[in-house]
């Protein structure tokens, strides 16, 4: 996905163009199926030189999720791992291509003169 096309489903979803967003969008769309998890998600940012702390990458999730740039998917953790029995939540690539996603107005509307 090219920083453009990110640069116009955030704005679409009225989302300013952080830093942050742009790469994390970019990093998903490039991760492979099923999606990709916060953790690793943070380590590929660190591989490409993304300054971004692990607690702004789970807000920035968040953030995209509620946009409708992401979508959540659950999975069971990769084999091996300590965390038996738990779900890991992978997000992936949501589109929110299907128009303006922006908050309504909330401008006072005046009457007009009489």
């Amino acid at each position: 996905m090219s920083q453009h096309s990110v640069l116009q489903h955030l704005r679409r979803a009225g989302l300013r163009p952080t830093v942050a967003r742009i790469a994390i969008l970019q990093v998903v769309q490039a991760a492979p199926a099923p999606g990709i998890d916060a953790d690793d998600a943070y380590l590929r940012l660190l591989e490409r030189g993304t300054r971004a702390s692990l607690s702004t990458v789970y807000r920035t999730f968040a953030q995209l999720q509620s946009a409708g740039l992401l979508q959540a998917v659950s999975a069971p953790p990769p084999q091996g791992a300590l965390a038996a029995g738990r779900v890991r939540t992978l997000y992936r690539w949501g589109g929110a291509c299907s128009g303006p996603r922006r908050p309504a107005s909330t401008s006072i509307k005046r009457p007009p003169h009489v």
